[in-house]
């Protein structure tokens, strides 16, 4: 078996996410090879480890949290606190890529907006997912696969035509939005490459 393609050895990524769209978009890039740490409230958040769809777990653990968090570190952050947001800032400077799916707004109150670590870090890749993007009138709304199934009509046109509408049996949604997260580091990347200078995707 040839061995796995580690075409982003050397890139350390920092990744603020939450079930399910942040870490499986980053979970592309540590599977290519990519230093992957994930920043978590201290004790974790205890839904998002507990949370499992089919019911597995290893050692107390959602085998489906240990899947979307495979081949990447972790680090504890009180990001409420100044400490925590100084720390996270040291962070930023020797990093090359920086992934939240934060509501918009959410970053800014721990001083981690595109705007400050920018001035940190000005090669850093910065990554915004939400469910409704930064400037949507729904931008300030929470967003889930669930949800985002319903709203863009997705869940009328799965189940039966006689039968109320049903959403996709797996998040679709995540998945796919985690596939488009990655291609985008990886544009990005590129492209600072070329630029020498860092980009808000």
């Amino acid at each position: 078996m040839a061995a796995p393609l580690a075409v982003l050895a050397g890139t350390r990524v920092l990744s603020f996410t939450q079930f399910l769209l942040g870490p499986s978009g980053v979970q592309f890039l540590a599977d290519l090879g990519a230093d992957v740490i994930k920043i978590e409230p201290p004790g974790g958040r205890l839904w998002e480890r507990n949370w499992s769809g089919c019911d597995l777990y290893k050692n107390g653990v959602s085998v489906f949290f240990l899947a979307a968090h495979r081949n990447q570190r972790s680090l504890s952050l009180d990001l409420k606190r100044p400490e925590g947001q100084a720390i996270a800032r040291r962070l930023v400077e020797g990093a090359d890529v920086l992934v939240q799916n934060f509501r918009p707004g959410v970053m800014a109150r721990f001083g981690l907006d595109w705007e400050r670590v920018a001035t940190v870090n000005p090669r850093l890749i910065y990554v915004s997912a939400s469910g409704y993007g930064e400037s949507s009138p729904y931008r300030a709304r929470p967003g889930q696969d669930l949800l985002i199934q319903a709203v863009s009509g997705l869940a009328s046109i799965s189940g039966r035509a006689d039968q109320p509408p049903t959403p996709v049996g797996t998040a679709v949604v995540d998945q796919h939005g985690a596939a488009l997260l990655a291609l985008g580091v990886l544009g990005a990347l590129l492209e600072r490459a070329r630029t020498g200078r860092g980009l808000h995707v």
